[in-house]
């Protein structure tokens, strides 16, 4: 599905230009790149709103992923299993949850959002 077509006032059609040097386009080259922006967006909410808001995101480990991963595998199984069954466990379900919250809160300890 295309993403939805924006209003004429939202739309970007101006063009502003700052000439910096290339010390100056490192430094806002790197703040942006920390930011997780482009280096437009992050010097127009600069320019526009004065701060800008930084996503710092530390990945899962390895042995995380792995065992997502595995789980994943885990459950596929018992989905396939509970179809040729026609019926979910409830113990499946009640272990979806845990996992489920388990998750959740791994993916929430490694993402957060500061301001600068």
């Amino acid at each position: 599905m295309p993403r939805p077509k924006k209003r004429p006032e939202e739309r970007r059609t101006e063009r502003a230009v700052a000439w910096v040097t290339p010390a100056e386009l490192a430094r806002i080259d790197d703040a942006a790149g920390r930011a997780g922006l482009s280096v437009s967006e992050y010097m127009r909410m600069q320019a526009v709103e004065g701060r800008v808001v930084v996503r710092q995101h530390r990945t899962l480990g390895p042995e995380v992923v792995l065992q997502i991963q595995r789980l994943g595998v885990l459950f596929n199984q018992l989905v396939r299993l509970a179809h040729e069954r026609q019926r979910i466990p409830p113990e499946v379900t009640q272990a979806a949850a845990t996992i489920e919250r388990l998750l959740i809160e791994q993916v929430d300890g490694h993402g957060a959002e500061s301001r600068r």
